[in-house]
């Protein structure tokens, strides 16, 4: 989505900040955009290949940031998807209609009749 052709129409001395998507951005065209001054760096948490390997490029480059791609994986968030799931679970289990559709990776099983809660 992000090449050197979008990279160059960013204003001088920009920052470019991702943290949603390896692949996003082309790495190289970022890596390059760094080294000739045109941005002033990057900060990234996501890669076209995780983990980010020993030898990669961005390592060599100090004003690009490289983190973990772990922002929901706080005790918080943690916590709140288990309590999400437990819920979803336990109203299938007692036939309540209350499963919150867009917490489910697999919503298709909703539609068909609960076998689980028959039995």
């Amino acid at each position: 989505m992000i090449g050197a052709r979008e990279l160059a129409l960013l204003p001088d001395q920009a920052i470019v900040i991702n943290t949603a998507r390896g692949g996003i951005i082309d790495e190289d065209a970022l890596a390059e955009a760094v080294l000739s001054g045109k941005l002033t760096g990057a900060a990234l948490d996501s890669f076209v290949e995780e983990p980010l390997g020993p030898h990669h490029r961005f390592r060599g480059i100090p004003e690009i940031l490289l983190t973990p791609h772990t922002g929901a994986s706080t005790q918080e968030a943690l916590d709140t998807v288990a309590i999400m799931a437990a819920n979803n679970a336990l109203s299938i289990l007692t036939g309540t209609p209350s499963v919150t559709r867009s917490y489910c990776i697999n919503p298709t099983v909703l539609e068909t009749e609960n076998k689980v809660a028959a039995s």
